[in-house]
């Protein structure tokens, strides 16, 4: 099966097209050694060598969204316009091994894009709204509530390495 990626305007990948050290990389086909990507929107991947380059280059943009944010922001800016808050998976438990990033609300996202289709052992969810995990595409089978800023480092036995999709509420 060929996946269209979000981000690959139209062209045939296996998955997201990704910013990644200069280049674009196809993440279906190939993280080529970048250990954690940010999915800031559906045509908006950015992939990182390490977690330190990862959270560097976020601290940038969230310092950027929060000079525009004023105190008559509702919480949905909080979950859809800051751009340092994310829904966060881990390959590994204790938040260890490749991550990958989401942000964006009210979109089911299907982790075979990003090539992380039942990997997921741990996760943080930063937001301050609930997320969904679910074991089929777009929400489909079981599912799972990720609280609003909250996090788990292990995701024990029933759910380790069978989250297939994930959706931040608004």
């Amino acid at each position: 099966m060929v996946f269209i990626g979000p981000v690959s305007a139209g062209a045939e990948t296996k998955g997201a097209a990704a910013h990644y050290e200069g280049r674009m990389i196809d993440l279906g086909a190939d993280w080529e050694g970048a250990q954690a990507c940010v999915v800031d929107g559906p045509d908006d991947v950015w992939c990182y060598r390490t977690q330190a380059d990862m959270e560097e280059a976020m601290d940038g943009r969230a310092d950027a969204t929060l000079a525009r944010l004023d105190s008559t922001d509702t919480i949905d800016a909080y979950c859809i316009n800051r751009s340092d808050l994310y829904l966060i998976l881990y390959e590994n438990t204790g938040f260890g091994g490749r991550s990958v990033s989401f942000r964006d609300t009210s979109t089911w996202f299907d982790l075979a894009t990003y090539s992380f289709d039942d990997i997921t052992s741990s996760w943080k969810n930063n937001t301050y709204c609930d997320a969904t995990a679910a074991t089929g595409t777009a929400g489909a089978g079981s599912t799972l509530t990720l609280t609003a800023r909250s996090s788990n480092t292990d995701v024990g036995a029933t759910w380790t390495d069978v989250i297939s999709s994930v959706y931040i509420s608004p």
